[in-house]
């Protein structure tokens, strides 16, 4: 009786030698190497990768395209359900912009507000556990204070996989 990675393996390889057929067929005056034919050339695109444990009994691991994969599907979720709008998608706190306030003093409110967010994100797992936030106030219209709640949640769903979601006073 065979056992999975072979009939696997005895399936890839009938692609593997349609795909040799072809390449050659195809290129007959020239005597290149075939192009792979996979997405993946580790699982050839089967998306698990076989390997025996300590006691010899073999047994299957999600490949590294598959965690890929299941990576940037997840990222994609985080996004859609976090509801913000496209253009806000990308701003990170590294490029939130302190030299655009008009005078001395807002800039430096600005860079410490700046620094007391990336500080929360460093910390974030710590502040959740004490069930600390942040909060952002000001009387000004325009001082930075959206600009940074998008920024501290584009940087939750890039490095602590959290839902976050986007929603104004309107809403």
């Amino acid at each position: 009786m065979e056992n999975m990675s072979e009939l696997l393996m005895k399936r890839i390889g009938t692609g593997e030698k349609l795909r040799r057929q072809d390449n050659l067929s195809s290129n007959k005056d020239s005597l290149t190497t075939p192009t792979s034919i996979f997405k993946c050339d580790v699982c050839k695109d089967v998306k698990v990768v076989f390997f025996k444990d300590e006691e010899g009994i073999e047994r299957t691991r999600n490949c590294e395209c598959l965690e890929n994969e299941l990576k940037e599907n997840r990222y994609r979720k985080l996004k859609e359900f976090s509801e913000m709008p496209l253009h806000l998608k990308e701003l990170r706190l590294k490029d939130f912009r302190v030299d655009i306030y008009d005078n001395q003093e807002d800039r430096i409110l600005a860079e410490k507000a700046k620094k007391i967010a990336i500080a929360y994100i460093k910390q974030y797992k710590a502040m959740q556990g004490k069930n600390t936030g942040l909060y952002f106030y000001s009387d000004c219209k325009g001082s930075g204070k959206t600009r940074l709640a998008i920024g501290i949640g584009n940087a939750l769903m890039d490095y602590e996989n959290e839902h976050v979601k986007f929603i104004t006073t309107a809403k």
